[in-house]
């Protein structure tokens, strides 16, 4: 239902934007160069301040896609906008299971959506958004949150409820204390819970949701693949109550399962090794191509039969070795460009690519045609 909700609204935009001669574009990063105009919400304008102007703009030339899922019942209090410590162990294993088995996917999403070769007119990697969005040393650039990683970096695995909860308060309390630096008021601030101080890969939403931010934004088709893949493997961790476990043996077995454990890399691993060589080299890295397949396999134990025709999209692009990425750059090696794009190639780019959104929009809804909720 969200997902046809999503194409008709999509199909009405184009209906009128095309007669005024405009396109919608699907990629997570525009290919040239470009100055955003920065939202006036105070939350923006706060962070530009903390940030600096100039470096600010890197948030209005990334466009992500979040997808979320409700958290398990008894981990949120609504009222106080809050994590609950104390709970029955079943369910707060599981969902410390999920937890950490979307940062072990961080590296499977990335590469499945990646749209971002080009920023600001230049090619840096497969997914240049991840780059300097987040910021880490590993990709070599000098990104928003470089100088504050707790807020927009992959963060590490945790064991438990309370390291959760320790982690979001802390992280609350440096963002109050760096805001104090700049003179501001914390009481005026329209921060409504210590959850709303988080800006990583993954958060925990104050709207009551595990917030999967790791993607780039994609065409629809993707969108409803990664989006159930995702839904299936949250859902069998909640209600089967695997116990998902860090383990070495997940670096040449990843997500193998042994009765009711489920087996993912050490966090360093993640971090280091497949978050840079997801960036840089997607599904040309033999490592990441490996590591997508066993996803691939693991999506195809969880998810209905009605529902494993959304995993072709994903078969397709290890087969071929391609990303989304890989298209826009072999689309713009065509026009005579590559390592760098001036400004009107990469405008006759971002029109090619955007000429595909129909045809999506149809293919898309063949995939969820006659399914329900």
């Amino acid at each position: 239902g969200t997902m046809q909700d999503t194409l008709s609204k999509a199909e009405k935009i184009l209906e009128i934007m095309e007669p005024e001669g405009y396109k919608l574009y699907p990629c997570g990063t525009y290919p040239g160069k470009f100055d955003p105009e920065i939202n006036s919400d105070k939350n923006y304008r706060l962070k530009e301040k903390i940030f600096g102007k100039e470096k600010f703009k890197i948030a209005g030339r990334c466009v992500g896609f979040h997808l979320h899922y409700t958290l398990p019942r008894g981990i949120f209090d609504k009222i106080s906008k809050r994590l609950n410590v104390f709970m029955k162990s079943k369910i707060s294993n599981s969902f410390i299971g999920a937890y950490n088995m979307m940062i072990a996917s961080d590296p499977v999403l990335t590469t499945f959506s990646q749209s971002s070769p080009y920023y600001q007119g230049r090619l840096f990697g497969k997914n240049s958004r991840i780059m300097f969005y987040r910021g880490s040393k590993i990709f070599g650039v000098n990104g928003l949150y470089s100088k504050y990683q707790d807020f927009g970096a992959l963060p590490h695995y945790k064991h438990t409820m309370a390291d959760i909860v320790k982690h979001v308060e802390d992280r609350f309390f440096e963002w109050s204390s760096i805001i104090k630096k700049i003179q501001v008021n914390t009481k005026i601030l329209p921060f409504g819970s210590v959850l709303d101080t988080n800006w990583s890969p993954l958060k925990i939403n104050p709207i009551g949701t595990l917030e999967i931010r790791s993607m780039d934004i994609n065409r629809f088709s993707m969108v409803a693949s990664l989006a159930v893949s995702v839904r299936f493997i949250l859902k069998k961790i909640n209600e089967d109550y695997y116990n998902v476990t860090e383990h070495d043996i997940a670096i040449n077995e990843p997500f193998k399962i042994e009765g009711n454990k489920m087996y993912i890399p050490p966090h360093f691993y993640i971090s280091e090794f497949l978050q840079r060589e997801s960036a840089l080299y997607g599904m040309r890295s033999p490592s990441i191509q490996f590591y997508c397949t066993e996803f691939i396999k693991l999506c195809s134990k969880f998810l209905p039969e009605d529902r494993k025709k959304f995993l072709k999209p994903l078969r397709k692009m290890v087969k071929k070795k391609k990303t989304f990425s890989d298209e826009i750059i072999l689309m713009a090696k065509k026009m005579g460009c590559h390592q760098t794009i001036d400004n009107a190639s990469a405008a006759e780019l971002a029109i090619k690519i955007s000429d595909g959104m129909k045809r999506d929009i149809n293919t898309t809804k063949k995939m969820i045609k006659g399914l329900d909720e």
